[in-house]
């Protein structure tokens, strides 16, 4: 069960990206049988600081003030290049080239927006073509839409804006409240309604995913094949409409045979997609919440995770 949490939560945010694809193949292979090797799609972006890849563990917190939470459509950052601004390289240092073709064919589109494209697609060609085809994915997918869906889904991901330590939004995601009766397109739009709440600022911002891999009293606590579905559409379609979004994905508390089995997968994939994936072990020396803290702190949590971090401060 947790080797597929910590499938689903990998290969929704590392998706069908060369190393992402290496990645949920090499250890979702065992759990999904029909797991079917995802579509090429964008580039990993080259140059990104490579941090140290963590291991750590256990629980216990409490509560001071909720941070402010959406209540209606997440906007969308409504920032955009204007025809008449002179188109500034710097602004996309990581990938200059194919951020001015984006800013040229697209200059009403949200600048950080264009920013993430041409790191996702450092060919200029390959950024216009993918960046018109989630032209057309957002007409059909309304931001009423998307918010009506993560409220059919409460608590499965965080709503609101947190940050960690290191100033990036963050997601919270608890994988074990997934219920295979409801439509996995369903968490797919609740999942992208959260990212755009996240990304609704002026300047490009990479998330850091918070990834629970503990079950619940009550919970849905899903089997590895009820994830499938759900699997499929992320790995699929997030790396399309959200490249570059991923600062870090922390998972947690690991059981040590997952982190064992899970740390020989990441032996087949790049040093930068190593860098962004951190994981937290159920046996972490003075608990695993004591290595979070190393991230985040209690308020970088919505207020009813605070029950299951009671050593978070």
């Amino acid at each position: 069960m947790i080797f597929a949490m910590v499938t689903v939560g990998c290969g929704c945010f590392l998706g069908s990206e060369p190393a992402g694809a290496s990645l949920h193949w090499a250890f979702g292979r065992s759990w999904f049988r029909k797991l079917p090797r995802p579509l090429p799609s964008p580039c990993v972006a080259e140059g990104e600081p490579e941090t140290e890849q963590s291991v750590a563990e256990e629980p216990d917190s409490e509560a001071p003030e909720a941070l402010n939470t959406l209540e209606s459509p997440v906007p969308r950052n409504t920032e955009t290049a204007s025809e008449e601004t002179a188109i500034n390289e710097l602004d996309c240092p990581e990938s200059p080239a194919s951020y001015v073709a984006l800013r040229k064919a697209f200059h009403d589109a949200p600048r950080q927006e264009l920013c993430r494209f041409a790191v996702g697609w450092p060919k200029a060609p390959a950024a216009v073509a993918a960046y018109e085809d989630h032209r057309k994915w957002r007409e059909m997918s309304e931001p009423k839409q998307l918010f009506q869906a993560r409220e059919q889904v409460p608590q499965w991901i965080s709503k609101g804006r947190f940050l960690a330590k290191d100033e990036s939004p963050v997601l919270l995601l608890q994988i074990a409240r997934t219920d295979s009766k409801k439509a996995p397109e369903l968490y797919f739009k609740a999942l992208c309604c959260s990212i755009d709440e996240q990304l609704s600022g002026s300047e490009f911002q990479r998330i850091t995913v918070l990834l629970d891999v503990r079950g619940g009293a009550g919970w849905p606590n899903p089997k590895p094949h009820e994830l499938l579905p759900l699997l499929r559409i992320a790995t699929r379609q997030l790396p399309l409409h959200y490249p570059g979004v991923l600062h870090r994905i922390i998972l947690y508390p690991v059981p040590v045979a997952a982190a064992l089995f899970t740390r020989m997968a990441l032996a087949f994939v790049d040093s930068i997609t190593r860098s962004r994936i951190c994981l937290i072990s159920e046996r972490s020396k003075g608990g695993f919440e004591k290595h979070l803290e190393e991230y985040v702190s209690k308020e970088s949590l919505p207020p009813y995770a605070w029950e299951r971090h009671p050593n978070l401060s």
